[in-house]
């Protein structure tokens, strides 16, 4: 592995005024095909996290109207569980506002549900997305006690 370098990445839990959470659904040609996802992505060379996350939903929804609520927590993994240096991540997941309910999917998404964040939290496609609604769901104090315990026997 090369010392010293990784990726820096955000991801957003994106919640409309209803109070629903937006996931989208991977093309079948991207890598996790079909898989249901928050937005985010890799930040560009000297990008803030903030702005890169902008532009991530931006590019990936369309949506430009977004308030950034604040930092849910941070994250480091492997993408593919490798651990070569082309593979790591590290990033920060957030809790974002948007009064838009209108999606325009990159070509990188195939379709997109705004879900009340149970039904998000079932239909979510990776065990680290899972985590972060639940981290939304507890800022929320939405009640999830059932789910939190399922979630931490899976670890």
């Amino acid at each position: 592995m090369v010392k010293g370098k990784f990726m820096v990445a955000v991801a957003a839990i994106l919640e409309n005024h209803k109070g629903e959470i937006l996931l989208i659904k991977r093309s079948s040609h991207m890598e996790y095909p079909d898989c249901w996802e928050d937005i985010g992505g890799r930040l560009e060379q000297s990008e803030s996290p903030e702005d890169g996350l902008r532009r991530e939903i931006f590019e990936e929804t369309g949506i430009e109207d977004i308030e950034i609520v604040k930092p849910l927590t941070m994250f480091h993994v492997f993408r593919y569980n490798e651990k070569k240096a082309e593979n790591e991540l590290m990033g920060i997941s957030y809790w974002c506002k948007t009064k838009t309910s209108e999606v325009i999917l990159s070509d990188e998404h195939t379709d997109h549900k705004w879900l009340a964040p149970q039904s998000a939290l079932e239909l979510a496609g990776h065990p680290a997305l899972k985590r972060y609604i639940m981290l939304y769901m507890q800022e929320k104090q939405i009640d999830h006690k059932v789910i939190f315990h399922e979630l931490q026997e899976e670890d």
